[in-house]
């Protein structure tokens, strides 16, 4: 559907670690699309490379832009957009793409409800304004898999104190890590509430092996 291209084109960006456009075809064979980038490429300056009629409509900035063309020419479209990115010559543009802790921690004992509350005064977060992400190496104490897509982890510092962070439809990476791995994680925290109690936990953002540090 035509309504959700732009949160498509962000997942594809997600996975394959490449700009992306994503497209709906609408009534009259027309295709309507919305892109995604990051790093050194623009896709404002992407449309302006397209040759005069080749698009009924396009516009944005360098992070993401709408546009629409004729059906019939996907095939050029494809074509001219994928020379000219071809033709840039871009490297080491992964590196955009890693998320930056905002703090790195030595034990979860700075961590409390009430800090979770100050960091929700902070929203609505998103661009221009990020959830506030914390880094640790720790332990794996305990792993558990979902409805075999989520992934609930015990983690233990290296002061003895666990936390249990969740990651909800977890790469199929993450859901491969064992019981007493160290690791490197970023999370985020939020609260759980359940049967009248709340607890603090985290919400990953990246899992890996702390060899890979």
């Amino acid at each position: 559907h035509e309504g959700i291209v732009g949160i498509v084109a962000g997942r594809l960006v997600e996975i394959f670690h490449k700009p992306a456009i994503a497209l709906a075809e609408v009534e009259g064979d027309i295709l309507k699309g919305s892109g995604r980038s990051f790093g050194d490429f623009s896709l404002a300056e992407a449309i302006q490379k397209m040759p005069e009629g080749l698009l009924l409509s396009g516009g944005g900035h360098a992070a993401a832009c709408g546009l629409s063309f004729e059906k019939k020419n996907l095939a050029k479209f494809k074509q001219v957009f994928n020379k000219y990115y071809k033709s840039l010559k871009l490297k080491d543009q992964e590196k955009y793409l890693l998320v930056q802790s905002d703090v790195v921690l030595n034990s979860f004992g700075g961590l409390s409800l009430e800090l979770c509350d100050e960091i929700a005064q902070l929203q609505p977060f998103g661009e221009g304004n990020e959830e506030p992400i914390f880094e640790i190496v720790a332990v794996i104490a305990g792993i558990r898999i979902l409805k075999d897509k989520h992934l609930s982890l015990t983690l233990r510092d290296d002061e003895g104190a666990e936390m249990k962070l969740m990651g909800f439809f977890a790469p199929q990476e993450w859901l491969e890590f064992k019981s007493g791995q160290r690791v490197r994680v970023q999370f985020t925290l939020t609260k759980n509430e359940w049967r009248g109690v709340t607890k603090l936990e985290g919400i990953l953002v990246s899992l890996e092996s702390s060899s890979k540090i």
